[in-house]
């Protein structure tokens, strides 16, 4: 019963009362603030790309490697699909490693965005 009020006390009123927000008025964040807001969307959306394509060219390189030097355990490090089931996983420190990798990578986007959007105003 308790839960029912509660629910009717919650949701009765934005039912009956809707209320949309009101757009932001131009003045009302600086250029600047703007342009680093956006770098830090772009930044966070280009972050799962970074991810995939540093894991990508990090099993590319490590294959590439052990190849040239010629490990006989290259075949177990073959990148994506080519390898063998039985692949060893990254340690912790080369996950470390992609994981800043993207991170900085993501960044880099979100910076050359921002840059590139400042020229766009000027």
């Amino acid at each position: 019963m308790k839960k029912a009020i509660f629910l009717l006390l919650v949701f009765v009123p934005l039912i009956v009362f809707p209320q949309e927000p009101a757009p932001y008025e131009p003045e009302e964040f600086s250029p600047v603030l703007r342009g680093i807001r956006r770098a830090e969307i772009v930044s966070v959306g280009a972050f799962p790309f970074a991810f995939l394509l540093t894991s990508v060219l990090y099993d590319i390189g490590r294959y590439g490697v052990l190849t040239i030097q010629g490990d006989p355990n290259a075949q177990d490090y073959s990148p994506l699909f080519f390898s063998p089931p039985t692949k060893p996983p990254n340690t912790q420190a080369e996950n470390i490693g992609i994981l800043v990798s993207a991170i900085g990578l993501s960044v880099t986007i979100g910076i050359i965005d921002l840059i590139l959007d400042s020229k766009k105003d000027e």
